[in-house]
């Protein structure tokens, strides 16, 4: 089959990521969920080119010889949004479901009455255990004549003042004196998480990157390299745009050297 100027990857519709793993002695691929195409996928040869010097007639430096010392091949992957198993790129731990999760819950309220409602289950607050001053509670409201943060007192039972109680499921009970300010109470409450999926100690191993697309012919073509390492790249935060750097690793069966392979196809996509 010959090749023309039409082939060449146009389009990568779809990618996947996954982690080499060892399970019961045997390697195996576990894929990272990838919710949309990248936005752009780059490839750097970053080739060590060497040149050799010599000196002319006319006695002026010219290059008489060059030769690649090296090359450190790089995939860069920017996606318009990820999931969070796709921050491990980022901080380059793997994310775990775990349980019995230490963290907490925010609530606010208007303090117009003197008891506010337990949440109810399925909802963040409803695995909360009563509260009291060692479990140390953030919950103050600004106070309406210095502007000032005023800090509430966790009691057991009967607050006055500047007191409340906080029982099972976030059930608040506010002293007589709050619940007439009108003010907004404020609070973040110790909170064990029966489950949650959180980031763990184990570090990201080597990443296998397959991509699929069409060329400019509209037939399938594709991409991958088989072994890869995590490069530092991206920022965690409320953008949702998320940024992947890999380092190419060798590969002795990709057939070029290369440690990666793009293949066309000259074959319909189907979909």
């Amino acid at each position: 089959m010959s090749v023309d100027s039409k082939y060449g990857l146009r389009t990568v519709s779809r990618i996947s990521l996954s982690r080499q793993a060892i399970i019961s002695n045997s390697p195996v691929l576990i894929p990272f969920p990838v919710i949309v195409a990248p936005t752009t996928l780059t490839i750097a040869q970053n080739e060590d080119l060497k040149e050799l010097e010599d000196v002319s007639c006319k006695g002026e430096s010219v290059v008489a010889f060059t030769y690649i010392q090296g090359f450190k091949p790089e995939i860069s992957l920017e996606f318009s949004v990820g999931a969070p198993e796709l921050d491990t790129f980022t901080h380059g731990r793997l994310l775990a479901s775990a349980d019995d999760v230490d963290g907490f819950v925010y609530f606010e309220a208007v303090m117009n009455t003197t008891a506010i409602a337990a949440r109810v289950t399925g909802t963040a607050g409803f695995e909360v255990t009563v509260q009291d001053a060692n479990t140390h509670p953030e919950i103050y409201y600004i106070d309406p004549t210095t502007k000032l943060a005023k800090q509430v007192a966790i009691v057991a039972s009967a607050p006055t003042g500047d007191q409340i109680t906080v029982g099972a499921s976030l059930g608040i009970t506010l002293s007589d004196t709050l619940a007439a300010t009108g003010s907004t109470i404020r609070g973040w409450v110790p909170c064990t998480f029966a489950k949650a999926t959180i980031i763990t100690a184990q570090l990201l191993d080597v990443v296998a990157v397959k991509a699929a697309g069409i060329d400019f012919n509209g037939n399938f073509a594709g991409f991958q390299a088989r072994n890869c390492s995590r490069l530092p790249a991206g920022q965690l935060g409320t953008d949702p745009k998320r940024e992947v750097k890999l380092r190419v690793l060798p590969d002795p069966n990709d057939g070029t050297g290369l440690g990666y392979q793009f293949y066309y196809t000259n074959q319909q996509v189907a979909c």
